[in-house]
This record gives structure tokens, C-alpha cells and sequence, in this order.
């Protein structure tokens, strides 16, 4: 997941949308609506941001993985990016 939020992120960089944060560049993709797969990108880094900010609390069950994963898919699948 968090690998995939990295890809996301050069993606994102490289179709130039404006932001210093993923986060940023996905608000930015919302305003221009360019993003069929938007919401799978939000989805998938809200898993990667619950993760990344709960540390080792944090439980990610093999179902939440998968669908952060299939989220993921999704969006590089509509930019050809794998």
C-alpha cells in the first residue's frame, strides 16, 4: 500500500497536477475533474494515510489491503501506468 501511494504520487507529479502533497494534487485533480478513477485514489490513500499515521496500532486486515491494492490498480490502469 504504501508503494503503491508512492507510484500515485509520481503519477500525479508527472500529469502535473499542482500540490506539495498527494493530497494536495488529488484536490487539485477534483477541481479540474481530469480523474475517472479520483475516488479510487482517495479511497486507496486513506488506507495508506491511516497506516502511515497510526503507526503499528494500526491493523490492516487482508481485506483492506486488497481493496486499497484494487483501488490502486484501478487508477494506474486508467493512466497506463502499469
Amino acid at each position: 500500500v504504501l508503494e503503491a501511494d508512492s507510484i500515485l504520487e509520481e503519477l500525479t507529479d508527472r500529469m502535473g497536477y499542482r500540490g506539495e502533497s498527494l493530497g494536495e494534487r488529488l484536490k487539485h485533480a477534483e477541481e479540474i475533474g481530469s480523474f475517472r478513477t479520483l475516488q479510487n485514489a482517495w479511497e486507496a490513500h486513506k488506507v495508506r494515510n491511516q497506516i502511515a499515521h497510526s503507526g503499528s496500532d494500526f491493523e490492516l486486515s487482508h481485506r483492506q489491503a486488497r481493496l486499497a491494492v484494487d483501488n490502486y490498480e484501478q487508477v494506474f490502469l486508467e493512466f497506463d501506468f502499469i
